[in-house]
């Protein structure tokens, strides 16, 4: 009998975690992610997850100490008086920073009519009193020019509204929330969203692929997040250009973008960036390799890889091309065409993943780049570089000097210039710094 009545309060309990565990999962504060609030039309959103981790992060950065340095601020001190409400808005910092505001985000939902809509919000720790007394200073501020204050009761939640048309400000606390918004439909449907009660979970911004397919790039602990789905400036671009071109179904590289995602975070005081760009896949049969990464030193501050696609650059040196570089393209594929050069031959000479590095030492004044191409077929490789020379610069004096087995093409810039000295840049420098990077490999 003890045995089943001890099974009996194993299984209340177990069923009592049970319905604990599903009823703070229908809160706000604990389920989901911020994109969960958000509609799936979302076109950007900016996200902190926790505002006083990465104030403190931020405060242990190599900028934040340069700039807390004495000749630094002695510097700043006159422009910094110029900035309007400043000891208002430290205060207000410090308000908020007691709340440890967790998963603050401001989102732009749409644009219609040249109207944009907002949608921000945070979740706070602590009582609504204080959160309450915190938001309200800055309520007063914002809303100090904005008229006709009222309030709309919606699903147990007072919204308080403030001004009405393009001016008009909502606000309204949920749990441990609180969200602001320019459009009161908007911030019902948030509610909703937020709440349970909205049963289209595909419609959410975290159920978008072109979201889901970005954040899938991000780092797991990151500073600040970015995201920007440019449909609707894509659409709007497309039209602009069919206007222009009538006929025309060749879409722009800018057009193809279904989203760009960015994350910002901290790491040994140094501040690393991470972005996405989604769009198609230029090669279907190839991979990046990223080889030209190892060229990289420590004093790197850019690397990028991508695959070609020549049939596409083909393309745009067709008649009535709008693309910035079209002309150029146009001149490099008639002096090829001249000399027998196919894109065939291109891609027997050559890889298609293009590797571009820049370096900034500490002891140098402007960065140094450097392009590279895997070669496949050396014979061919010299022929089409030969050929394209004449191609970048036609009245260019190009050199070609064969050293240690690497076949050197260079050209002397124009003199130019600075505090009445004349100067030649060389290009020997350039010879010094491929090879280096060649023997490390």
């Amino acid at each position: 009998m003890k045995r089943l009545v001890l099974v009996a309060v194993i299984a209340i309990l177990l069923a009592g975690g049970v319905l604990f565990a599903l009823r703070r999962a229908a809160t706000p504060g604990s389920h989901g992610t911020v994109a969960a609030l958000l509609p799936s039309e979302a076109i950007a959103l900016v996200q902190v997850p926790d505002l006083n981790r990465t104030r403190d992060q931020w405060h242990e950065s190599d900028i934040y100490k340069l700039y807390c340095e004495p000749a630094v601020q002695d510097f700043l001190r006159k422009p910094l008086t110029q900035i309007p409400d400043r000891d208002a808005n430290s205060q207000t910092l410090r308000d908020f920073e007691r709340l440890q505001i967790k998963d603050g985000f401001a989102a732009l939902i749409s644009v219609e009519n040249n109207n944009p809509v907002f949608l921000a919000g945070f979740r706070f720790q602590g009582s609504r009193a204080e959160a309450n007394k915190a938001i309200n200073k800055r309520r007063e501020q914002i809303a100090g020019h904005l008229t006709n204050p009222r309030t709309e009761d919606y699903q147990q939640h007072k919204i308080e509204i403030t001004g009405q048309g393009a001016s008009l400000a909502a606000t309204v606390f949920d749990n441990d929330w609180f969200f602001v918004s320019n459009d009161v439909d908007q911030l019902k449907s948030l509610l909703d969203r937020a709440d349970g009660r909205s049963k289209d979970q595909h419609g959410t911004l975290e159920q978008d692929t072109h979201f889901r397919a970005a954040m899938a790039h991000m780092p797991g602990n990151y500073a600040a997040s970015f995201y920007l789905q440019p449909k609707s400036f894509r659409d709007k671009l497309a039209s602009l250009r069919s206007q222009d071109t009538p006929g025309s179904n060749q879409r722009t590289m800018l057009e193809q973008i279904s989203s760009i995602g960015g994350a910002v975070r901290f790491d040994g005081g140094k501040i690393r960036d991470i972005w996405f760009v989604g769009m198609p896949k230029q090669e279907q049969n190839a991979k990046l390799a990223r080889s030209a990464a190892e060229l990289g030193t420590g004093d790197t501050v850019l690397y990028l890889a991508t695959l070609l696609n020549l049939e596409k650059l083909a393309g745009l040196n067709q008649p009535g091309s709008t693309a910035p570089i079209a002309a150029w393209l146009q001149k490099m594929f008639d002096v090829a065409s001249r000399n027998g050069i196919t894109i065939d031959d291109w891609k027997a000479a050559f890889d298609l993943e293009l590797g571009s590095l820049a370096d900034w030492p500490a002891t140098a004044h402007w960065p140094s780049v450097v392009a590279s191409l895997p070669v496949r077929d050396p014979v061919r490789a010299n022929k089409i570089v030969n050929a394209l020379t004449s191609a970048i610069d036609e009245d260019g004096n190009w050199t070609k000097i064969d050293k240690d087995g690497i076949h050197f093409f260079t050209r002397q810039r124009a003199c130019w210039r600075l505090r009445q000295q004349s100067r030649c840049q060389t290009s020997s420098w350039w010879r010094e710094l491929i090879q280096s990077r060649l023997k490390r490999q």
